[in-house]
């Protein structure tokens, strides 16, 4: 196994906040650098404003592409967690998902995923007890404050067809918001049912509604000059749910892939 290699920015004086993230990270690079797979590459490319070494912290991409790597991918989809203290299980949710690609006989294929597990790092970690703004209600309002500037560059370059983000709910239940047509929009209440078999008791079914009005909705959808205009899932996930566990959130992004594959494979075919 090769050893992480501390980039530029790791190597200047560290900070409690540049710490913890490198706590949080860790195990999940070592398994990024074992990951194997005949149809899967994954890889790892932390974003920075600045090639000099600087206070600010780095923000974490996993990028996992499947199919033959030497082809385009048919579909690009940004998936972005962890913005607030309490969020960082959520982010650790989403890297288990995107390595346990590495056990899927047919991970499937025609998709690139780049996934952000600590979109608001100083957010994340910081030891302020004055409440910020969202970064997904500042995305496309033209604000300074970092990492503003990379999120909206990575949406403006990457032209994602599916957005997602894993937020922490204070419900007691997996429910999403959905910015698109109605046909995507019963998807994504599909694949909050499926979340939710892993999650609800055995013959007791959530009676609440799958899908809701979340105000960060259309965070994506304000950005200017999009050739590509994406569809949006926000993902609320309960507070008081293992939310660690792989499986409910596995389940619902494997419902939400498959069916918008299969949508526009069946379109292609009419």
């Amino acid at each position: 196994m090769t050893k992480h290699r501390k980039t530029a920015l790791q190597e200047t004086r560290p900070t409690s906040q540049q710490e913890e993230l490198d706590r949080f990270l860790e195990p999940y690079l070592r398994k990024q650098e074992d990951f194997s797979h005949p149809a899967a590459v994954l890889r790892y490319h932390p974003l920075t404003r600045s090639l000099l070494p600087t206070e600010e912290l780095p923000l974490p991409r996993f990028t996992l592409q499947l199919g033959d790597p030497s082809e385009a991918a048919a579909w690009r989809v940004g998936l972005f967690a962890g913005f607030r203290p309490e969020e960082e299980p959520v982010g650790r949710a989403l890297l288990e998902w995107v390595l346990g690609h590495q056990n899927e006989a047919k991970p499937g294929h025609g998709y690139e995923f780049f996934a952000y597990p600590a979109s608001d790092p100083q957010a994340l970690y910081s030891t302020s007890d004055a409440e910020s703004h969202h970064l997904l209600e500042e995305l496309g309002h033209h604000r300074r404050r970092y990492p503003l500037h990379l999120i909206e560059r990575e949406l403006g370059i990457k032209e994602f067809h599916l957005v997602i983000a894993l937020v922490r709910g204070e419900g007691s239940s997996w429910r999403a918001s959905a910015a698109g047509p109605r046909w995507f929009e019963t998807i994504v209440a599909e694949s909050i049912r499926a979340a939710r078999h892993h999650t609800d008791f055995p013959g007791a079914p959530d009676p609440s509604p799958a899908l809701f009005n979340h105000s960060l909705t259309g965070f994506s959808r304000r950005m200017e000059g999009r050739r590509i205009q994406p569809l949006e899932v926000l993902f609320e996930i309960p507070a008081d749910s293992e939310s660690e566990s792989p499986f409910p959130l596995r389940a619902a992004l494997r419902h939400l892939f498959d069916s918008y594959r299969a949508f526009y494979v069946q379109r292609s075919d009419i």
